[in-house]
């Protein structure tokens, strides 16, 4: 199902939400707001939230309104992220490709990767690397947060996305990526990674600004890989999302 998010709250909507929809389950404030919004125009109008956002949209328009009783416009379209991939890994491995993507026609992606760190020398980056692409064709900047400590660096050029950092078997780490995914201009891509993850230790925290040079070809598929054999470790689950314009 597609989902948006209001205040990094991921909500599930229905057509209309109900109470229940829009209440937060840790500070029951965030949509009480709609909430009175949606009784004051089913109380003006005679609707009600059952009925489906197409004949709530027409009975709206039959009586001349754009929005609700504040002026605020009802947008007929929603845009939302909506789930077109979800991996969990099974067994340790090196790599991991996933294909079936259009970047020319999706425009962007959201990408969460929760890796469980596998077999483990040394330490490094989990790398993505796009349509397959090994080349030194990348570069990437990361701000981090360590402990009381800050530091930022410039990886460049490199041979992949940075999406995640091994650093022990068993540990773990996390990525939240935006991938701006059309051709005809370098793709960009900006978000938050966490590693060393650990009982109760949250880790070390980064930002990570990152760049493919590559302007000509369109992104189908996005390789996975762990910076030694078997490093990606079972249990790693890789979901992409992409930008739906036709909303809920």
């Amino acid at each position: 199902m597609s989902f948006i998010f209001y205040n990094n709250f991921p909500y599930y909507p229905t057509i209309f939400p109900t109470m229940e929809d829009h209440v937060d389950p840790v500070n029951n404030q965030y949509f009480t707001g709609l909430h009175t919004e949606i009784e004051n125009i089913e109380n003006t109008l005679g609707i009600y939230v059952h009925e489906g956002f197409g004949n709530v949209k027409d009975k709206l328009e039959q009586h001349g309104h754009t929005g609700g009783v504040d002026g605020k416009t009802i947008p007929a379209v929603v845009p939302c992220w909506k789930l077109i991939k979800s991996i969990e890994i099974g067994t340790n491995c090196t790599q991991y490709d996933v294909t079936g993507l259009d970047g020319d026609t999706d425009g962007e992606y959201m990408i969460l990767c929760r890796w469980v760190g596998g077999a483990y020398s040394w330490g490094g980056d989990f790398k993505m690397r796009l349509n397959g692409d090994s080349g030194n064709n990348y570069g990437y900047q990361k701000g981090t947060a360590s402990g009381g400590s800050a530091s930022a660096a410039l990886t460049q050029p490199t041979n992949g996305m940075a999406v995640g950092y091994h650093n022990d078997a068993g540990q773990l780490s996390f990525v939240n990526l935006t991938l701006h995914a059309k051709s005809g201009k370098e793709r960009q891509a900006l978000g938050l990674e966490n590693y060393a993850a650990t009982g109760t230790l949250p880790g070390v925290l980064s930002m990570v600004s990152q760049i493919w040079s590559n302007t000509a070809d369109n992104l189908t598929w996005l390789r996975f890989v762990g910076p030694e054999t078997n490093s990606i470790g079972a249990g790693s689950v890789i979901e992409i999302f992409k930008r739906d314009k036709t909303g809920l």
